[in-house]
């Protein structure tokens, strides 16, 4: 292989490690976004369920 080959070859291996990191990123955002609404509704219903408990 030429050099120039080799050169386009780790610069399109560059680009790909970017864009998977950046996925990679936007997943765990995302996850951590759902856990944190997932536990928000589990706060609120606990707090419900105490006062349920509490006026009965």
């Amino acid at each position: 292989m030429h050099k120039k080959d080799l050169e386009g070859v780790k610069k399109h291996l560059e680009r790909e490690r970017e864009a998977w990191g950046k996925i990679e990123e936007n997943e765990l955002i995302s996850i951590n976004s759902a856990l944190k609404f997932l536990y928000f509704n589990i706060f609120i219903y606990f707090i419900l369920a105490f006062i349920e408990y509490y006026l009965s």
